[in-house]
């Protein structure tokens, strides 16, 4: 009896490494660009602004509602953060600029290419996978309504420098627009460039799909949706976002908004797809996974007491589990971000409900499927999702690029000296100003006692 034990014990540790290296193969295999795909995407990434927390006191609020932080000690700060590729590190950012991702960089750190890996890889199980380059946008990262319109102008001109004979000559390529946090609202700005600029009477180029993800929703820029330079627009927002809503910056407003909503002088067109992303997270021990997993999925999915909410924050949309703040150690994905699934999720609502246009989508990555519900047509699918097996190769790639030392109190504390240079050549600066306004009151003065 215990000689047949270890053999059951045995062959069942054959079965998984086996189903293991067969997960890996394929999903590895999948890092190899297939040249024979009919389409191919050209998907660009847009960050948020940097951290406005270690900034926050009432000065700089009057700074931000006013929208007039040209030269201040912020400003300055910032500009050296941007630039210091130390905080590059714990989500998909590169320098300023459109740059292409290098697919091959494997380095520690490089959260770029691992999001571009780990997007790869997960296109591999789509039925018709694609060919796709990867790019990032890098800009100031200033919060700065203002600013925003600069952005995207230069964003759309490089866009055009680019990628504008490749996207106006090869109508199979398609481009798609990724934008996180206010880096969404950089891309919706898009659209003001677009007809300012005369882009739209030339018919240049437009954008195929365009994900907002976390984006505050604005009533000064929610309207430009409406803009023929989007196709077509998925929205992903989370009610365990609690930054979405926190953007007060403005006169005009009190909070900015979690969704789009109709206004007596704006319409939310068709072409907006708006889905609320959930996460949920097994509630039970493992001696009682066998009995349990024995049922259906649909009876899993809706035994409300086997499962815990844990719908993403906004650190968590967008940023590794090494982010300085505000990534939990028990988010299910954990250390992976959710943007790098996004692609797969709308690529299942196109295959199972085309037509909705207010989701919710439900990711039980413990069950291994997602729940889709149509909240216009009360209207419910369940789609499979990524493997258990398939999921934690996934995040052992993603470990790969963990950098070393990479710690809240050392980010802090380089964080904090930015702000201290900048303030101190905001000073001298000062003092500069206020001796040369000296000279010239003196020199004045001087003019007029000479002519007496």
């Amino acid at each position: 009896m215990k000689l047949k034990n270890k053999f059951l014990a045995f062959l069942f540790l054959v079965i998984s490494i086996a189903n293991y290296v067969f997960a890996s193969e394929n999903l590895e295999q999948s890092l190899q660009v297939d040249n024979d795909a009919k389409t191919e995407w050209i998907t660009i990434l847009v960050h948020g602004i940097i951290s406005i927390k270690p900034h926050l006191n009432v000065s700089n609020v009057v700074k931000f509602v006013r929208d007039k932080i040209a030269n201040t000690t912020y400003a300055r700060s910032i500009e050296q953060t941007r630039r210091d590729p130390y905080f590059y590190q714990h989500h998909p950012m590169q320098d300023l600029g459109l740059h292409k991702i290098d697919l091959s960089k494997n380095e520690k750190g490089a959260t770029a290419s691992a999001c571009a890996q780990l997007f790869e890889m997960i296109n591999g199980h789509l039925k018709a996978p694609t060919k796709n380059s990867y790019y990032t946008f890098g800009w100031s990262g200033l919060l700065s309504p203002r600013m925003r319109y600069l952005e995207a102008k230069i964003f759309y001109d490089q866009i055009l420098k680019e990628l504008g004979s490749i996207l106006l000559e090869n109508k199979k390529i398609k481009l798609r627009i990724i934008g996180y946090s206010h880096g969404g609202n950089i891309a919706l700005r898009l659209a003001e460039v677009y007809k300012r600029e005369g882009y739209e009477k030339n018919k240049k180029i437009k954008i195929d799909e365009m994900i907002l993800i976390g984006v505050p929703i604005l009533p000064e820029t929610d309207y430009l949706i409406n803009s023929s330079i989007f196709k077509k627009v998925y929205h992903l927002y989370s009610y365990g976002d609690r930054v979405q809503r926190l953007d007060f910056f403005s006169l005009d407003r009190v909070f900015s908004n979690r969704k789009f909503h109709d206004r007596s002088n704006f319409a939310i067109p068709d072409k907006l797809v708006q889905i609320n992303l959930k996460v949920k997270r097994a509630a039970i021990s493992q001696k009682h996974h066998k009995k349990l997993e024995q049922s259906s999925i649909d009876a899993l999915l809706h035994r409300r007491s086997n499962i815990r909410n844990a719908d993403p924050g906004h650190t968590e949309l967008w940023s590794f589990g090494w982010s300085p703040s505000s990534y939990r150690e028990t988010f299910p994905f954990n250390p992976l971000p959710l943007v790098v699934f996004v692609p797969y999720i709308i690529e299942q609502i196109r295959n199972t409900m085309p037509e909705g246009k207010n989701l919710m989508v439900e990711l039980h990555p413990h069950y291994e499927h997602m729940l889709l519900y149509n909240f216009e047509g009360k209207e419910e699918r369940i789609s499979p999702f990524l493997k258990k097996t398939e999921l934690a190769l996934l995040q052992n790639h993603a470990e790969k690029f963990r950098p070393d030392d990479y710690t809240t109190k050392k980010f802090d504390k380089k964080i904090n000296k930015t702000i201290k240079i900048a303030r101190k050549e905001r000073l001298e600066e000062i003092k500069k100003q206020r001796s040369k306004n000296k000279m010239n009151t003196f020199n004045h003065q001087y003019a007029i006692y000479s002519t007496t």
